[in-house]
């Protein structure tokens, strides 16, 4: 998920990609039946704005310089 010097910074306190494909894509092959793509990708945004939304109440990411 982490490539080179390159991560999804909209926040500097969060790299929210790290965190949610691998545990998505653990998730998804231990599954019986396998989530088609479709599922996948709603997941992966369902986790972003969980995480998004989590951010907003961390009082230690307001104290990171923008």
């Amino acid at each position: 998920v982490h490539s080179m010097d390159f991560d999804d910074t909209w926040h500097p306190a969060t790299h929210p990609s790290g965190a949610i494909l691998p545990a998505l894509l653990a998730l998804a092959e231990s599954l019986p039946s396998k989530p088609s793509g479709l599922d996948l990708l709603l997941a992966f945004n369902v986790g972003l704005e969980v995480q998004g939304r989590l951010l907003r109440f961390s009082k230690e990411a307001h104290n990171i310089p923008k």
